[in-house]
């Protein structure tokens, strides 16, 4: 579907045995003030040891918009990342499109929401810029810039584009 134009965002995550840094984030993402804008979230728990997974599974009692992926066995970062992409899609499929995310939060566990505009400020740079992509860029080995899978928001119809998937690559999180 095209985007059009109202924000709703789905933040994907990965934990593996990082759930006192998962905790964090949450607790700062809890705080923004459009978390209105916020329509899902989605952990995929890459078989973490410290407790993750019951921590979870106990949120998501409480929080109806948090989904969990449980890999059963370790998955690198980018495959949790398509994984937790995959089930975004499963849990969306049947609602219409005004109620579907069409902003792709990528977010790693270790960030930390020091300001209570973010949401705000990421649905910002994508309307009224018309962009695509809003992110950290940098620049590496490759002749373009490299995307940091640590956090970027995508449009989701653009996502969906044949001809720039996937997203998410192990090594070099998205070109």
């Amino acid at each position: 579907d095209p985007f059009d134009g109202e924000p709703r965002f789905a933040l994907l995550t990965v934990n593996f045995s990082t759930t006192r840094y998962l905790k964090l984030m949450l607790l700062t993402l809890s705080e923004q003030e459009e978390l209105g804008l916020l329509r899902r979230i989605v952990v995929a728990d890459n078989r973490s040891r410290d407790g993750g997974r019951t921590f979870l599974h106990q949120l998501s009692e409480r929080v109806d918009r948090l989904e969990v992926v449980e890999n059963q066995v370790f998955l690198n970062h980018a495959r949790g990342m398509r994984r937790a992409l995959r089930e975004l899609d499963r849990v969306e499929a049947d609602l219409p499109p005004a109620e579907r995310a069409n902003l792709l939060l990528f977010c790693d566990i270790d960030v930390i929401f020091r300001s209570r505009e973010v949401l705000l400020d990421l649905a910002a740079s994508v309307v009224v810029n018309d962009a695509a992509f809003a992110g950290e860029l940098r620049r590496s080995g490759y002749s373009y810039p490299e995307a940091q899978a640590s956090f970027f928001v995508v449009r989701r119809d653009v996502q969906a584009r044949r001809d720039v998937r996937p997203w998410v690559y192990h090594g070099a999180p998205a070109h």
